[in-house]
């Protein structure tokens, strides 16, 4: 296995070991913003009963709910079950700096698969460039004599830009899958922020009526 995989770089020359690194890093970046954001899409379903249980001012209910919870839907929530009953200004940065935190933190590793992706067939391409180069000085040394020279420069070219391109398709599509999944939290992160502001303000008018 170890000497296929060593042959195989071999083939593609040296635009093999960065393309290889990159493809494994990405790969590793996507699985595990896959795992974590499937486990944030469960938490949309926690603001309406966390809602429901500000609502009715019952906040250690509210703050049960979110108990075994981590994650940007259950931190918004948590910061305006704190500062339910702080002034307008207090509350409304609160929400905004937790709001910026956590979709911050739905984005990590999202630029840097995307820019991976994009890198892989061009390091592909540049491989497919040293092949030609390979096969021209082999040619201008020696001739037409030794075919294993153009063979051999021929196989750099097109073992590099396959693996490129193997590297790319993937990832480029997982990544728009991941920025999908983000998009989706990023909306619930919104209507968490918005729905506890609005029982805020329904709270303070309800007290200054009395």
């Amino acid at each position: 296995m170890a000497h296929t995989i060593f042959h195989f770089i071999q083939q593609g020359g040296i635009v093999m070991i960065p393309l290889l690194v990159g493809i494994f890093i990405a790969l590793t970046m996507v699985v595990e913003r896959i795992f974590s954001l499937r486990s944030y899409m469960k938490h949309i379903a926690l603001i309406q009963p966390v809602a429901d249980a500000i609502s009715r001012s019952d906040l250690n209910e509210a703050r049960r709910k979110l108990e075994a919870f981590a994650g940007p839907i259950p931190t918004v929530l948590r910061t305006g079950i704190s500062n339910i009953d702080a002034n307008q200004e207090l509350l409304d940065n609160a929400l905004k700096v937790a709001f910026y935190e956590e979709a911050q933190h739905l984005q990590k590793f999202l630029p840097t698969i995307q820019i991976l992706g994009a890198i892989m067939p061009m390091l592909g391409l540049l491989g497919s460039v040293i092949g030609m180069v390979h096969i021209f000085g082999g040619l201008a040394q020696i001739g037409l004599g030794d075919p294993s020279v153009m063979a051999r420069g021929i196989s750099e070219a097109l073992v590099s830009t396959e693996t490129g391109l193997a590297g790319a398709i993937p990832v480029m599509f997982l990544h728009n899958y991941l920025v999908s999944m983000s998009d989706r939290i990023m909306m619930g992160l919104k209507r968490a922020t918005v729905t506890v502001h609005h029982i805020a303000m329904v709270r303070k008018e309800g007290k200054s009526d009395v």
